[in-house]
């Protein structure tokens, strides 16, 4: 809140009045103006120019002492508006904001640790696109009560945006915050929503770091922990990830499988004797797996959607024929991240269209050169690998 005079020394109060306007609009801080020229024009001239009151001197003790609390509870409920999601009741994104600069304003102050946490709602769109934005906006606001009922009352809850939280933890280390997370966690999974004859539960992922010298900057405090929840996200949701650089290390390594579909012993031996040794130039973990025939292939747990796949495929085989495990394969799982190759003895152009018209990636007539096969999995491993 600014008093300001009229009459000062160096200068006219009104042409002050005018600098600083947009800067008390900014901050919410009214001005009030006094004078002892209590003028219908110098009052005109306060209140166009951006003051909130005029008050003529000599002036009233008890009655300035009350205008001042009064428009402190004004500028109070302006702040609030300005801070508060309207949909949730919790804090915004602005305070959030303002309060990661005075916590990390404290840490390079007085060394006090705090913690960030990123919550996103699992599978919220498909919330929306089932039951409705009505019921969404519900279980936002049901999310954000329970957080609120199961934090400490020192912690700051913000709706970052959509179905992103931000929960700020002060003089709090992951460990600490992993406790509060599992109280959270616990509460809002085991809450049931009801719709009429529906009903419906939600989760969440987190993701978690908190403050220390080499990441003191609000912009790399929250990548950090973004970073952390992205991880969470693609590691099947539901869970809490503390930001490590092994953790996200890991996280970037690509599992390759290389899975040989062949009936022909002496052909899965040499490739699984080249391809055990075999390491791509690439920041990819190779696992390799063999079977004997497609009907086992097809029928065992060999698929994980966060993991690549190259499927050197036998074109004939006993029970279940290669053709038709390349059908299965294009019918049941994403091409995204499985190339299949055909070994066949099969050299007869319409097969090889044939194959290739079904999915397959690539197709190798039998007899082949290792170096050739070597040299055609390096190339598919180009296609299927992010650069």
């Amino acid at each position: 809140m600014i008093l300001l005079d009229i009459l000062l020394p160096d200068r006219n109060g009104l042409e002050l009045l005018k600098l600083i306007v947009e800067k008390s609009k900014q901050e919410h801080s009214p001005i009030i103006v006094m004078s002892s020229e209590d003028t219908k024009e110098n009052q005109l001239s306060a209140y166009r120019s951006g003051a909130m009151d005029y008050i003529a001197k000599p002036i009233d003790q008890e009655l300035i002492i009350a205008l001042i609390e009064n428009r402190f509870q004004i500028k109070q409920q302006w702040e609030q508006l300005t801070i508060i999601d309207e949909l949730t009741g919790v804090y915004n994104r602005k305070h959030f904001n303002r309060m990661m600069k005075h916590l990390i304003a404290d840490f390079h102050r007085s060394g006090r640790v705090f913690t960030i946490v990123i919550i996103d709602i699992d599978y919220f769109k498909k919330v929306n696109d089932t039951y409705g934005h009505l019921v969404g906006d519900e279980v936002l606001r049901r999310c954000a009560d329970t957080i609120v009922n199961n934090m400490r009352h020192e912690d700051t809850l913000c709706r970052y945006g959509g179905e992103e939280f931000a929960l700020l933890l002060p003089n709090t280390d992951k460990n600490q915050a992993l406790e509060v997370l599992e109280r959270i966690h616990h509460a809002i999974s085991s809450y049931i929503f009801s719709f009429k004859d529906q009903q419906l539960q939600v989760t969440f992922t987190a993701g978690v770091t908190n403050i220390h010298s080499d990441n003191a900057h609000s912009e790399k405090l929250f990548e950090e922990a973004d970073q952390a929840l992205y991880v969470g996200k693609q590691s099947g949701r539901n869970q809490t990830v503390l930001f490590s650089t092994e953790v996200i290390s890991k996280h970037n390594e690509q599992r390759l499988n290389i899975i040989v579909v062949d009936d022909d012993r002496l052909i899965r031996k040499i490739i699984m004797s080249e391809f055990t040794k075999w390491q791509p130039n690439r920041n990819i973990v190779v696992s390799i797996k063999e079977y004997d025939n497609g009907t086992d292939f097809l029928q065992s747990d060999w698929y994980s959607e966060q993991e690549k796949y190259i499927i050197l495929l036998d074109g004939i085989m006993p029970e279940t024929d290669g053709v038709e495990v390349l059908k299965r394969i294009r019918y049941e799982y994403p091409e995204s991240n499985i190339v299949v190759a055909m070994l066949t003895g099969r050299s007869n152009q319409t097969d090889i269209i044939h194959a290739l018209q079904l999915g397959a990636d690539d197709y190798i007539v039998k007899p082949f050169q290792m170096s050739e096969l070597v040299s055609r999995v390096e190339r598919l491993v180009q296609k299927i690998c992010r650069k």
